[in-house]
């Protein structure tokens, strides 16, 4: 469950798309808790808004990037709220989560500072069969494709995911 939720369909439309996630997250954390897991590593989803897919889908729905916004933050909030209350619930676990929608819209404010291309892909996907062109300077885009970070980007973040995992869990009181 996540941003592949939102993609599908019109589902970027729907609020219930936020709930359905969420559920679907801690359906998935309780079969895991119940079989025996104990630790939890649970970043929240990034900003969908910044992406080059938003603003292409912008160009053809005006009011997607504020509704992807909204979600992204919508989401943030419920999965917050669902992984507080799980660790809880369930005060053997030991959860550690990663604000990766604030993360994400700040790595973007200073990437697009640093000059980086943040409004394009580096990557186009393949066009009737034929494999898309892919930029001549791929350190230079902060996205790949029209939805995931380069492999700077993807070092960035992971090393961040790092540090989250193995810092403080969720108190569970």
């Amino acid at each position: 469950s996540g941003p592949d939720d939102y993609y599908e369909g019109s589902n970027i439309w729907l609020s219930s798309t936020t709930t359905g996630v969420t559920s679907n997250v801690k359906t998935a954390m309780t079969k895991l808790y119940k079989r025996g897991a104990r630790n939890f590593f649970v970043p929240l989803m990034p900003d969908l808004s910044i992406t080059p897919s938003a603003a292409s889908h912008e160009k053809i729905q005006g009011g997607y990037i504020d509704i992807a916004r909204k979600r992204s933050g919508e989401l943030a909030t419920s999965m917050t709220a669902m992984l507080k209350a799980f660790a809880k619930q369930y005060p053997l676990a030991r959860i550690r989560t990663f604000d990766t929608y604030t993360y994400s819209q700040q790595q973007y404010a200073q990437a697009k500072a640093d000059g980086y291309n943040v409004a394009e892909a580096c990557y186009k996907p393949p066009f009737m069969g034929l494999p898309g062109p892919v930029c001549a300077t791929p350190d230079s885009y902060l996205f790949w494709d029209e939805n995931h970070p380069t492999a700077a980007g993807s070092k960035v973040i992971g090393d961040a995911f790092a540090t989250a995992a193995a810092g403080a869990a969720l108190p569970a009181k």
